[in-house]
């Protein structure tokens, strides 16, 4: 499945980043953070929106959730948007073509963000983006 092998470049672009990794190590989780066993925190997930991938003329077009998640009694909001901000410019400007997976990603743009949401019971910022991706092998 194409949209697997999106989101595994994804995962690697992130956890390659030095100021990623400075933030949330190799806490990438290609899942949705409720379904991942005792998550550490601060934490980014990816995970498909909805369970969507259409294809049209080879192209998929998928849509993916990424979400970033920092407990607030460690990190304030400023230390979760700085890391938005540069996920943001990673899958913005990265051409993500990777030859090992037989996967190109000729387009990732960000559809919506935010707002900042803070989950009581838990303590944590979350902050969600929705990107579209359109991939081909």
């Amino acid at each position: 499945m194409i949209a697997e092998k999106v989101i595994e470049k994804i995962r690697k672009t992130l956890t390659d980043d030095a100021t990623i990794k400075a933030s949330v190590s190799l806490r990438v989780y290609d899942a949705f953070i409720s379904t991942i066993d005792e998550p550490v925190y601060p934490a980014i997930s990816i995970h498909l929106h909805n369970d969507s991938e259409r294809i049209e003329g080879g192209i998929h077009d998928i849509r993916l959730q990424i979400d970033l998640w920092y407990d607030s009694t460690v990190n304030n909001i400023n230390d979760m948007l700085r890391v938005y901000d540069r996920v943001r410019s990673l899958l913005h400007k990265q051409a993500l073509s990777d030859t090992t997976i037989n996967v190109t990603i000729s387009q990732c743009l960000e559809q919506t963000s935010g707002p900042v949401m803070f989950e009581e019971n838990t303590r944590l910022y979350h902050y969600p983006s929705i990107y579209e991706v359109n991939a081909y092998a």
